[in-house]
């Protein structure tokens, strides 16, 4: 994991069935793959930190495991951080694209 990404991993180095079926339904990683990455203490999934779907994908597969009782952990920036950051960071899109929409349109109806 370099500096500029955001990931998911377990906190254990085993994976229930039902912990691969949520991921493989929400990656595409295939049993043998979840398995490794597991078993490596590997990320499940990482992205750019500027990357909105796979910030999304791993809010997602974070929310997902925590219903099922799966301790995960998030990182940004190469460490441990926790799932808030993620849900600021998303905010923080969210209100940059409206911004930008905003700005955009009213540049539109300037002309």
């Amino acid at each position: 994991m370099n500096n500029d990404t955001i990931g998911i991993k377990l906190v254990d180095k085993t994976i229930s069935a039902k912990g691969i079926k949520i991921v493989r339904n929400l990656t595409g990683s295939s049993i043998s793959e979840i398995k490794a990455k597991v078993q490596n203490d590997n990320m499940l999934y990482e992205c750019d930190s500027v990357d909105d779907d796979g910030l999304n994908l791993i809010i997602k597969i974070y929310e997902e495991l925590y219903k099922a009782g799966i301790s995960c952990t998030v990182f940004e920036m190469g460490s441990e951080s926790k799932i808030e950051y993620l849900y600021n960071l998303r905010q923080t899109y969210e209100e940059i694209s409206e911004e930008s929409e905003r700005y955009c349109f009213s540049d539109d109806e300037d002309e």
